[in-house]
């Protein structure tokens, strides 16, 4: 089958390695995104334990069409009892970028027409459509004239990890943690602080890195075990093949978790507990403000400082400088990774950049930039 794996902008060639790694073949790189083949196995494991893709979408179905009633004359066509039943609920999800089909709302109203209407000719009964958590998902996409129709295997997207107790204002996407790990070169080995946590997410997708421990371990529910054809012996196995890969026996490095706010450590060590493996002789929780930081080396710290309207500072310029002041002085031999997407504010981080990502965190253009801090590191402009 093909496989439309989606991600953020600035991942798809670490997807496309992941995909190759889980099974995935034919792989090629699209805009936010990589296509590929795979068997059933495969794509029940890249939904279970895939930390970069959002959603696992497979294609059943695509045409060229030049008017809506092309649209629903295409989709009525498909044989959608074939992948679920009358007792289900769905929903439509559509993107499109074209001329003739201008209105995603109403070409994903069009898509539900003829999905009810094809089965209450053939069953004189018809299916529920549901926008909020819905049985099964159905994704259009059309650009220009050209239509794609696919099942979302994965439902709610795959950044939704569950493993969270708590939640803090502005919190990092899990499949943006992990993105980041990546691009910094993090395998688990290193030493990792971030010395602005908020709830941890960065700090727990690191920890399950180091353990193995599959991305869909606490979530329950994905789409396609709503699927007529859904295997769930053949599921039960890829989950106990991941899960057997757990490593819970080895040394860790060190994973530092900081926050000013003592209220978000104290959401970071209930965060933690979820898991089973959780232990604080390499997880240490602090709080401390960062620019009153002490001096740390030879480690990997990334942060991610408030640069948006959800997280105010006073004198956002003044506050980047004083980062960078922070960074010089007490993180000598360090590898520095920030994530802002406040371009201005960088400038005043005052050190010159080494690697640099341009990436997006939800709608919000941001900039992922690594600094090699070492002892007389010097101001660049």
């Amino acid at each position: 089958m093909k496989i439309l794996a989606k991600c953020y902008a600035g991942f798809e060639a670490l997807l496309a390695q992941e995909i190759e790694e889980l099974g995935g073949t034919e792989i090629q790189q699209v805009k936010r995104g990589v296509t590929f083949q795979g068997d059933t196995t495969t794509l029940y494991k890249c939904n279970y334990c895939s930390r970069l893709g959002l959603r696992f979408l497979v294609k059943l179905k695509a045409s060229r069409l030049r008017d809506e009633e092309e649209l629903y004359d295409f989709i009525g066509k498909i044989p959608w009892e074939d992948y679920f039943g009358l007792k289900q609920s769905f929903t439509v999800d559509a993107v499109v970028s074209s001329q003739t089909f201008t209105h995603s709302q109403y070409v994903a109203l069009k898509t539900k027409d003829a999905i009810v209407d094809r089965f209450r000719k053939k069953f004189h009964k018809r299916p529920n459509a549901r926008r909020i958590d819905p049985d099964i998902r159905i994704n259009i996409h059309i650009y220009q004239q050209n239509c794609t129709v696919s099942l979302d295997s994965s439902g709610e997207s795959l950044h939704k990890r569950n493993y969270k107790i708590h939640q803090v204002s502005a919190p990092l996407s899990e499949v943006l943690a992990a993105g980041l790990l990546k691009l910094a070169g993090y395998d688990g080995s290193q030493d990792l602080l971030d010395p602005m946590c908020g709830s941890g997410t960065l700090g727990m997708e690191a920890f399950m890195m180091q353990y193995n421990i599959p991305a869909g371990y606490f979530r329950e529910n994905f789409s396609m075990m709503n699927w007529s054809h859904f295997k769930p012996e053949m599921w039960k196995t890829v989950i106990e093949e991941a899960q057997s890969q757990i490593d819970t026996s080895s040394k860790k490095a060190k994973l530092i978790n900081r926050d000013k706010q003592l209220s978000n450590t104290r959401k970071v060590q209930e965060n933690f507990s979820k898991f089973e493996a959780f232990d604080q002789t390499h997880v240490t929780i602090e709080r401390q403000n960062f620019l009153k930081s002490k001096a740390n080396n030879n480690l990997l710290m990334i942060i991610n400082p408030p640069y948006d309207d959800k997280l105010e500072v006073d004198d956002i310029l003044g506050f980047y400088q004083q980062i960078g002041n922070v960074l010089k002085q007490h993180y000598t031999d360090c590898q520095i990774w920030i994530l802002s997407g406040h371009f201005d504010a960088m400038k005043f981080i005052g050190l010159k950049t080494t690697k640099r990502h341009e990436l997006l965190n939800g709608a919000i253009p941001v900039k992922y930039f690594c600094y090699d801090i070492y002892e007389g590191s010097k101001k660049h402009s």
